[in-house]
């Protein structure tokens, strides 16, 4: 369901983005990373907050790690897609 959720988000953020400048793509793609990494500490320190971790927590950090990764994925893409730009003018 998290996963879904993560998805109609990035769908969202697509249809957000389109028209923006490349700059505007690139510091929105940063602060969705921020975001994300923000998230996955709070999972994490939920989780070691009393010493044990569930599988539930477990696989509930595995999900934000994943999501940090695709969030880190948007940004390098989005550096990729300025330089391209740049490059062009």
């Amino acid at each position: 369901m998290k996963m879904l959720a993560s998805l109609v988000a990035l769908l969202g953020l697509g249809l957000f983005t389109v028209g923006c400048s490349p700059e505007d793509q690139l510091q929105e793609a940063q602060e969705d990373f921020a975001e994300e990494r923000q998230e996955t500490g709070e999972a994490i320190g939920g989780a070691m907050a009393d010493g044990v971790v569930t599988p539930e927590q477990s696989e509930d950090i595995a999900e934000e790690q994943a999501e940090d990764v695709q969030a880190a994925g948007e940004v390098i893409q989005e550096q990729g897609d300025l330089l391209e730009e740049k490059a062009d003018n």
